[in-house]
């Protein structure tokens, strides 16, 4: 049985992760694929994307018995070696560039259910171009990955990485992101070539009981 995310602080509580079960299991519908690729990005930073990537890859990985494998495709903010307490100096930059090989960069987590790649610490743009080229041996590594992406307005990759990907989710943040925002954000991914999974709102602020909601 995999372990729970015991020492990571941004685990959700149990009733957060239902809905991320239900999106995973979604995805799997929807794409009818042996092994998926799904990145995960925001509008603008401080969404919540990061948070919902690793919890998505937590419940593929120990509701279904999967193998999964974390990539942090956000080298604008990365926080993934940090939170899992990782030595990593190289990662998906380096790998993109061709410095390095996959299995260079996997770890294994004692107190996680899944593999992680982080963003590495190559200063240079993110060679996307090579991404195509590199997905096989990614695919090989698991039968779900989920990429953390950067967000989508302020940063061209994020479209680019999610062109190369079986699909991307946009999380919109309650309260902030307008729908003229959200709009802006799915027309950008969708003109890349990506293609568009569905939207996650974040952060929604409940200002009664959340069990009187279905009464309403």
């Amino acid at each position: 049985m995999p372990p729970e995310m015991t020492n990571i602080p941004i685990a959700l509580p149990e009733h957060a992760r239902e809905p991320l079960l239900r999106a995973v299991a979604q995805i799997r519908r929807d794409t009818k694929r042996d092994r998926l690729c799904v990145g995960i990005c925001g509008c603008h930073h401080a969404v919540g994307s990061s948070t919902i990537t690793i919890n998505m890859a937590h419940q593929a990985a120990t509701n279904w018995q999967e193998s999964v494998l974390l990539i942090e495709g956000n080298k604008r903010s990365p926080s993934f070696s940090s939170y899992f307490k990782l030595d990593a100096d190289t990662g998906f930059s380096e790998y993109l560039s061709g410095s390095c090989d996959i299995d260079e960069i996997i770890h294994t987590p004692s107190d996680a259910s899944f593999k992680i790649i982080t963003s590495g610490t190559d200063k240079r743009p993110l060679a996307i171009r090579n991404l195509p080229g590199l997905m096989a041996s990614i695919n090989k590594k698991a039968e779900m990955s989920f990429i953390d992406l950067p967000p989508v307005l302020p940063y061209t990759e994020a479209a680019e990485l999610a062109s190369c990907l079986d699909g991307v989710i946009l999380v919109i943040r309650s309260e902030q992101d307008k729908w003229e925002v959200a709009k802006a954000a799915a027309q950008l991914l969708e003109k890349s070539g990506a293609r568009l999974l569905g939207t996650i709102l974040n952060r929604k602020q409940y200002y009664i009981p959340s069990w009187l909601y279905p009464l309403l």
